[in-house]
């Protein structure tokens, strides 16, 4: 699926907030249109007098300087504009940037606007973002879904489907959320039931000062979200922190316990919540999709081997690996086992370690 950002819900509202504000002109974000974007309510006046205020009114909260006796050339606005392009040039981030506007403020005169912190400067740009609509294109270029074809789910032109390109976008289109809504149909035509993914791994919070410390934070993840804030810091979950002078090792199902009992009981029996939308009690179930995690802590969880002479845990004791004496490590070899049968490359023994690879 393509898209087509759009900056302007119509043409004709743009164009009729400019004629109505003379030469100053007006940015309509999409779906708002003219009165909600200059504050006003439906069903109120339209008066391009009225409109004119409104809009010459922010205008000149915008313009107002930092501080008494601040120089023209520094406003709210010019300020905010010139500090967040400084933060864009040089790639600042945001806990950097936030520490910069407080030192910067506190240089000011007490009674100032400078911007507090980043997120004060975005709610104050947002008033004058143009914003943009999202429009699904043919994946071969056909059309735009827009218009009659809005509803539409397969392109009138070459039939080609509108969402469905052959890649994984989201894990809703992943193998195993079509498994779950297989196998428990009662769990999936729920929407409020939750699909959770487990990510884990530990870390040392004192670096190269401390050696005998470890922390291991177990994360769930919520994958109802969409794909832009599913994995965003505020929407993960941490449901443990396991610490001590060592990792856990194969011992993590051990402080695993009250997260498993947790989970068990959200998909057995589900847990009661208040919907706040519609003012309701409903009940909440979730499953676990899988884990994230690296090789070494997939083996602390799963119960498997992940090193030594059967470290493959796809493979099992079939596991061909060879023992280097004089490198004192482990290699492991025969990877033409997982090629197709006829391929080349398992007759080229000369190429490999002098043997032709049949197995499999």
């Amino acid at each position: 699926m393509k898209l087509c950002l759009f900056f302007s819900s119509s043409f004709c509202t743009l164009l009729g907030a400019i004629g109505a504000l003379g030469d100053r002109g007006a940015v309509i974000p999409p779906g708002k249109g003219l009165k909600s974007t200059l504050g006003l309510k439906e069903g109120g006046s339209s008066n391009p007098v009225s409109i004119e205020e409104e809009y010459k009114k922010k205008v000149e909260e915008a313009e107002v300087p930092l501080y008494p006796g601040c120089k023209k050339k520094y406003t709210k606005l010019s300020a905010t504009l010139i500090l967040y392009k400084f933060k864009a040039d040089n790639g600042l981030a945001t806990e950097a940037f936030d520490e910069l506007l407080e030192v910067f403020k506190d240089m000011l005169p007490d009674i100032n606007i400078f911007p507090e912190s980043n997120y004060t400067i975005k709610k104050f740009l947002k008033e004058f973002d143009l914003g943009y609509e999202k429009i699904d294109a043919c994946i071969n270029d056909c059309c735009l879904f827009r218009g009659e074809k809005k509803n539409m789910q397969n392109c009138p032109e070459c039939n080609a489907s509108r969402c469905q390109d052959g890649l994984m976008r989201h894990p809703v289109d992943s193998i195993q959320w079509h498994i779950v809504d297989q196998k428990w149909p009662s769990f999936a035509s729920e929407p409020q039931n939750l699909r959770f993914g487990l990510a884990t791994d530990g870390f040392n919070p004192y670096k190269n000062l401390s050696s005998t410390h470890s922390i291991w934070p177990v994360i769930l993840v919520i994958y109802n979200l969409p794909p832009n804030v599913c994995m965003s810091q505020e929407n993960l979950m941490l449901s443990l922190l396991i610490h001590g002078p060592k990792q856990p090792g194969n011992d993590i199902d051990v402080y695993l316990e009250p997260l498993i009992d947790d989970l068990k009981q959200l998909w057995s029996n589900g847990v009661k919540m208040y919907d706040a939308y519609k003012r309701a009690i409903f009940n909440l179930k979730a499953i676990l999709l899988w884990t994230i995690n690296d090789f070494p802590t997939y083996g602390n969880l799963a119960g498997l081997t992940t090193k030594g002479e059967f470290a493959c845990p796809v493979c099992g004791p079939e596991t061909f690996s060879k023992w280097l004496h004089l490198a004192n490590k482990t290699v492991y070899m025969s990877h033409r086992i997982f090629l197709a049968q006829n391929h080349a490359f398992r007759s080229k023994y000369k190429w490999f370690d002098g043997t032709k690879e049949r197995r499999r």
